[in-house]
């Protein structure tokens, strides 16, 4: 039975730091991610900006519906198995750049992901820029600390990859909690 109350006080005690290190840090990062791909920007353009093919692609999203445009802005409800996210496009020019940010979220994390292609010798240039925030400060501590290798535009380039086919080569830089 001491054992039991020992054990659990541990535990209560590592999450209590946890969350305590989590407020300290900020809750807003931006993180640059790219990729080259051997297609042209126009594939890269379908393949990104085609927000009702996503679930055939994208891991994560289950379903996308259209919603009404609010202010002429296009609005997707994405349905993912964390919960729902309404995402707003921001700027689409095409086949250069999509800028799209959420607007709201049943998750405790959200922001701005714009995405830049440039034609290369090879195909295309693929750039993510996520300028994001966490809400929850366990999140954040888990985000930073044991997470940090795996982030939404290495999820999205590595599926973009996958779906259109092809080698890659992709550069990274750190994210910065800002």
């Amino acid at each position: 039975m001491p054992w039991t109350w020992i054990l659990a006080a541990l535990i209560v005690a590592v999450l209590g730091v946890v969350t305590a290190i989590g407020w300290l840090l900020p809750a807003e990062h931006r993180i640059t991610r790219e990729t080259e791909l051997p297609h042209g920007p126009d594939a890269v353009w379908t393949a990104i900006s085609n927000f009702s093919a996503l679930p055939s692609w994208t891991p994560g999203i289950r379903r996308v519906q259209r919603l009404d445009a609010i202010e002429g802005r296009e609005r997707w409800l994405y349905e993912t198995a964390e919960g729902d996210m309404t995402i707003e496009v921001v700027t689409r020019a095409a086949p250069t750049e999509l800028t799209i940010r959420s607007v709201n979220s049943d998750l405790a994390f959200g922001g701005t992901w714009t995405h830049r292609i440039s034609p290369v010798a090879t195909g295309s240039l693929v750039t993510i820029t996520e300028h994001g925030w966490i809400s929850n400060p366990f999140f954040r501590f888990m985000y930073r600390y044991a997470f940090a290798g795996a982030t939404t535009p290495d999820e999205a380039l590595a599926a973009l990859r996958q779906h259109l086919g092809g080698p890659v080569r992709t550069s990274a830089s750190l994210p910065s909690m800002e």
